[in-house]
This record gives structure tokens, C-alpha cells and sequence, in this order.
């Protein structure tokens, strides 16, 4: 199901990279690859996952994947979406994750944002088998690459996927969820 449904929409991490697609250059996925500034970045991928509804950020560290992250929660919450599940390696990241929200939306829309977010470590995705979720958020989505956690993300679904990683395997990003 889920990981059947990862449409590889990732992007390249260089800002300042020139991608010459004058025929398609209304595409706002073709268009991530040749931003000039973050925050024109980070908008674009925004608008991609919510158009596409699946994207695979496979950014450098500082590019704002967090931030991207930060923003459709933000959005979808907006719009009535309430239930996100985050996922991250480790407990410590969870901190890191709620101070990301308040640093990005301010305290009072962060507590309004964590009650509809649930976050939760790899360890323990098991306890979501079969669950369904208006967006699912994976960050260091390259941990999700072995056997178990494959095989829980594949009975669960959401209408939107947003990966975020900053390593590139030697496979390309296809490969974070099959």
C-alpha cells in the first residue's frame, strides 16, 4: 500500500544548481531542481507534495527539510487534516522535532500542531500496523529501509508522504521504501 504509492519526486540539495527544462518549466517539480533561494526551495517543495501528494527530499543538511516538514503540517492542519504521524530514528529527535515547530510556527500554533501529530520512533512502528493516516512524515527516511519496516509501512496508508533524507544511497531514493 504505502510503499507502493512513493512516487520518487526527489530533489537535488545544490541551491544554486541550473537545470535547463524551458519546455516544462511550469512544473513545480521540475522547478526544485533550479530554485535560487531557500526559502523559494522549501516553497516549492511544499507545493509539490501537496499537488503530488508523495515527495522524497533528499537535501544536504541546512537546505530546511525540517522546515518543509514544519510548513505541511502547518498547512494540512490548516485545511482539516488532523491526523500526522512523524517519524524519527531515535527519542532525542522528538525534542529536536518540537523545537523545530516552535522555532518555524511560534509556540502557540505548535501546541496547536502537536495535538495532531503523533511522533513516534522507528523502533516502535510496529504499534501503527494497519493504521491510516492523512499524512505520514518520515525523517532520516533512509532508516526505513530494512525488512520489518518495510513490510509494517506497506499496511498502512496516507494521503500524504513526505520523506526527508541527506543521504543519498548508491541505488538512487527509489529504493527508501520498496
Amino acid at each position: 500500500m504505502l510503499s507502493n504509492n512513493i512516487q520518487n519526486a526527489s530533489a537535488a540539495g545544490n541551491v544554486e544548481e541550473e537545470i535547463r527544462m524551458s519546455d516544462r518549466a511550469s512544473d513545480p517539480l521540475l522547478r526544485l531542481n533550479r530554485q535560487r533561494t531557500r526559502d523559494e526551495l522549501q516553497s516549492n517543495a511544499l507545493k509539490v507534495v501537496l499537488d503530488y501528494h508523495r515527495l522524497i527530499l533528499n537535501w544536504g543538511t541546512g537546505v530546511g527539510k525540517s522546515r518543509v516538514a514544519v510548513r505541511l503540517m502547518d498547512t494540512l492542519v490548516t485545511r482539516g487534516r488532523t491526523s500526522i504521524l512523524l517519524l524519527v530514528q531515535e527519542t532525542a529527535h522528538k525534542k529536536n522535532w518540537k523545537r523545530e515547530l516552535v522555532d518555524t510556527v511560534g509556540e502557540r500554533r505548535a501546541e496547536q500542531l502537536l495535538n495532531c501529530v503523533t511522533i513516534e520512533c522507528y523502533a516502535s512502528l510496529h504499534k501503527h500496523e494497519g493504521t491510516s493516516w492523512d499524512c505520514i512524515i518520515a525523517d532520516e527516511a533512509h532508516h526505513l529501509r530494512s525488512d520489518i519496516r518495510t513490510s509494517v509501512l506497506s499496511t498502512m496508508s496516507a494521503k500524504y508522504v513526505l520523506c526527508l533524507t541527506a543521504t543519498l544511497s548508491e541505488k538512487g531514493d527509489a529504493d527508501l521504501l520498496i
